[in-house]
């Protein structure tokens, strides 16, 4: 099991850097606008009886869904994607998918209950948000908590693998359906790890770096 396995929920507001990519590659910075399916929202999680998976209040959840359906979509077809809990603060860190009203799927990242811009077309290969974080789990005992990057990850519909690679360690990431084709996931890592995005032929389509901000 790699470091980034063991801490896939560590976080950090961190640039993304690009590394080796194809042209048309973009990365998009933290703040508000973030899945590896971190092991607290396994897909098969009970969490996920409830529409927030317990990363919001009743009332936190209400708000956020109800501010995505004011920008045109369909009341009750907001969805968590994939997300986590940042353990610096304890603010939700999350990517929500909503119907609009001609039945396309467009996507948001949420900070707390902070919503971010709406994205309706991935036209990049991968979509990285991050936040900065700490991870106690990370550091040897009686010592400060690590501080770590938080990232939600969306990848466009032609990634078939990404791979964490982090020193000699490397990881396939487990991506889970987002919409539209797309997929998606959450995880945490190092400063400096990489994030390899490969088509159905092999072909590397980007490589980012995880980099402070």
């Amino acid at each position: 099991m790699t470091w980034l396995h063991r801490h896939a929920v560590a976080s950090v507001v961190a640039s993304v850097v690009i590394v080796s990519v194809i042209a048309a590659l973009v990365i998009v910075r933290g703040g508000i606008t973030i899945a590896l399916a971190s092991p607290q929202h396994d897909p098969s999680s009970a969490i996920r009886t409830a529409p927030h998976w317990g990363l919001f209040s009743d009332a936190g959840w209400k708000t956020v869904a109800t501010r995505f359906e004011q920008r045109g979509f369909a009341s009750g077809s907001v969805r968590i994607v994939t997300g986590t809990s940042l353990m610096r603060n304890g603010e939700s860190f999350v990517l929500l998918s909503a119907r609009s009203k001609s039945g396309r799927t467009c996507f948001v990242v949420v900070r707390g209950t902070a919503l971010g811009a709406t994205i309706c077309r991935v036209s990049k290969p991968l979509l990285i948000f991050s936040a900065r974080d700490l991870c106690a789990a990370c550091s040897p005992e009686g010592q400060p908590p690590v501080k770590t990057v938080a990232i939600l990850v969306l990848a466009r519909r032609d990634v078939t693998s990404v791979q964490a690679i982090d020193g000699t360690n490397k990881s396939f990431q487990p991506l889970v359906p987002a919409g539209e084709g797309n997929s998606a996931f959450n995880g945490g890592g190092r400063y400096g790890t990489i994030m390899r995005a490969r088509s159905k032929t092999n072909a590397i389509l980007a490589e980012l770096r995880l980099a402070a901000g």
